[in-house]
């Protein structure tokens, strides 16, 4: 039939060995790509961990799935409302997904008529709202190579432009950030999304390449559910004046992660041991 996407549910024996040697022939002859998940009784090329999720960053691309009910992919009459997944646990999971390079499929259990309860749709809307509003640390980025968090409220997402840091708790008074991250002294760190996006955080670097970020009451009172700050990679001009942070003595242009990680001592040590394993 043409099928470039097989994706199977259950696993388990079945014939897939057989028809694949022949789908992945004749894709391979009419030039196509074709691609299977890991559920149909070979290793595929999806991992799709289901009510699950890893805790690091899987190179191997994969797909977190669950319901909103806890309990079935369908809808249950029995479930109480208090059960399904709230908009801060879906905003929570979608962004700790992302951070590890995986992709996350909520599912909604529709009643016999199709109707989506009210507190599905509720809930849908509330996160679908945050995940609007802060969509530029989510969509189309990537993982951060070097860590996807830091503790258990952290992670981090990048893109060619910037660098996000997004905490999953509200933060108090300061955030530091001991992992290594593309800053270099004179970065602004703005707020994305809430009700404050597109200002500006106090942060300073510390000698042992400590990032700290100083969140006021009003910074963490503008958002919920996830708070989220970037690091552009704007660069910096000639004088060294930074970008409004009032550091000097910065000459010359950052323009991407790549680069800005060579001004930070831990990053360079980081990447040296990257090397020397994958060389």
């Amino acid at each position: 039939m043409g099928t470039e996407i097989m994706w199977c549910d259950i696993g388990g024996p079945n014939l897939t060995a057989e028809f694949t040697a022949s789908w992945f022939n004749d894709a391979a002859t009419r030039g196509k790509q074709v691609l299977l998940n890991n559920r149909c009784g070979l290793p595929g090329d999806f991992d799709t961990p289901e009510y699950a999720r890893y805790e690091a960053v899987q190179v191997r691309k994969w797909e977190s799935n669950l319901g909103m009910d806890p309990f079935s992919y369908g809808y249950n009459r029995a479930t109480p409302d208090e059960a399904y997944i709230t908009p801060g646990a879906i905003v929570t999971s979608l962004v700790d997904i992302v951070s590890k390079n995986g992709n996350f499929l909520l599912d909604v259990g529709p009643t016999a008529n199709g109707t989506i309860i009210e507190i599905e749709q509720r809930n849908l809307r509330t996160a679908g709202a945050w995940i609007k509003d802060h969509g530029e640390a989510i969509f189309n980025t990537t993982y951060w190579f070097v860590t996807p968090e830091e503790g258990q409220a952290v992670r981090f997402t990048q893109n060619s432009n910037a660098f996000y840091i997004t905490t999953l708790y509200p933060p108090n008074g300061t955030l530091v950030l001991d992992s290594p991250v593309p800053y270099v002294s004179g970065d602004d760190v703005q707020v994305v999304g809430g009700n404050m996006s597109g200002s500006i955080v106090p942060s300073r670097l510390f000698d042992n390449g400590s990032l700290e970020l100083t969140i006021r009451d009003e910074v963490r009172d503008a958002d919920s559910f996830a708070w989220v700050f970037k690091i552009g990679f704007g660069g910096f001009d000639q004088a060294g004046s930074g970008n409004g942070n009032g550091s000097s003595g910065v000459v010359g242009q950052t323009t991407s992660a790549a680069n800005r990680v060579g001004a930070h001592a831990a990053v360079a040590l980081t990447l040296a041991a990257l090397l020397v394993l994958f060389a």
